[in-house]
């Protein structure tokens, strides 16, 4: 019904879409698009055998309880995800536009930005997670449905991760490289359910098999892998650069957020003032984030996030 008011709508307003059409689309677009749709399918099955396949291998080799464990925190970690995606998504088209109308240093320099602004989100939430899962958990389910600190570190250190993927994943959206990437997601599947049934079948890590065969899909082959193909198809900026920027972003990242985590487990708060604990120390936390990775990480011609340039000016001014 949804559909039908908005097409209702779009013909009244854009009366010239009803038109017959008699031109043919350019073979050569065709063959481009029909590339993009396969690329595309690949990507998504591969995406859907990575994340549909956790909950299985955990029922049937550790049974539905750990399935109900470990979607309590799931639940929420995709929540904030779904949020966090439509927020970054939402500039896709602008990211297009600026393929067009945009110089080639414009759009290294939007990139390695958004990139920025994407790793800071990504860590604030992060921490912000780590530090309030306990409490809520508790006050949610009770307490018995905690899980262990490392459990909970490595679930929080694979969103932060994943996150920090959106800004691959939008200029590849926004560029039109399925093609490129129709490998990398079957790889990525393949890679991920190889890793989780050696680690749950040979050794006693229960869920954090799972979890860790998640991760080291993404670190061994996202990692690299997307931030390639936007390079090769995008941008003109150091690839190197790049890598950089997000090995030291990844490392700060995992050092901080485990220090919190393991600094915090001991600490029994009700649900509010654990809230507001958790937002604060998660603000001074973004801002010793953002103070190591702007001075060792970032490449300075493109950052627009530094506090060092703004104190540098406020001094000099004086």
């Amino acid at each position: 019904m949804s559909n039908l008011q908005i097409s209702r709508l779009a013909n009244r307003h854009f009366s010239y879409l009803t038109d017959p059409v008699t031109e043919k689309v350019n073979p050569k677009t065709l063959k481009y698009l029909r590339k993009n749709i396969v690329g595309m399918i690949a990507s998504k099955i591969g995406e859907v055998i990575v994340y549909g396949t956790d909950n299985l291998l955990l029922s049937s080799f550790l049974g539905l309880a750990a399935v109900g464990q470990y979607s309590n925190y799931t639940l929420i970690v995709n929540g904030v995800g779904s949020v966090i995606n439509q927020g970054f998504s939402a500039v896709t088209a602008s990211i297009g536009n600026l393929r067009v109308s945009g110089s080639q240093e414009r759009q290294n320099e939007v990139f390695f930005q958004y990139s920025q602004l994407v790793s800071y989100v990504s860590f604030f939430i992060s921490i912000a997670m780590a530090l309030f899962f306990p409490s809520f958990i508790q006050f949610w389910v009770g307490k018995r449905f905690i899980l262990s600190p490392t459990l909970s570190f490595l679930i929080v250190f694979n969103f932060f991760v994943s996150s920090l993927r959106y800004s691959n994943l939008n200029f590849m959206s926004a560029y039109g490289t399925y093609w490129e990437m129709r490998y990398k997601s079957i790889l990525e599947a393949l890679v991920n359910f190889v890793i989780s049934i050696v680690l749950i079948k040979y050794t006693t890590w229960g869920i954090s098999a799972v979890v860790i065969g998640t991760l080291l899909a993404n670190l061994t082959i996202n990692a690299w892998w997307e931030p390639l193909i936007v390079f090769q198809s995008a941008l003109t900026a150091s690839f190197k650069s790049y890598i950089r920027f997000y090995a030291i972003n990844l490392v700060i990242g995992v050092t901080i957020i485990g220090i919190m985590q393991y600094a915090y487990q001991r600490v029994q708060l009700n649900l509010i003032l654990s809230g507001i604990v958790c937002l604060m120390i998660s603000c001074i936390c973004l801002l010793i984030f953002h103070l190591i990775t702007i001075s060792f990480a970032f490449p300075k011609k493109y950052s627009y996030l530094s506090f060092a340039s703004v104190l540098s000016k406020m001094f000099h001014d004086k």
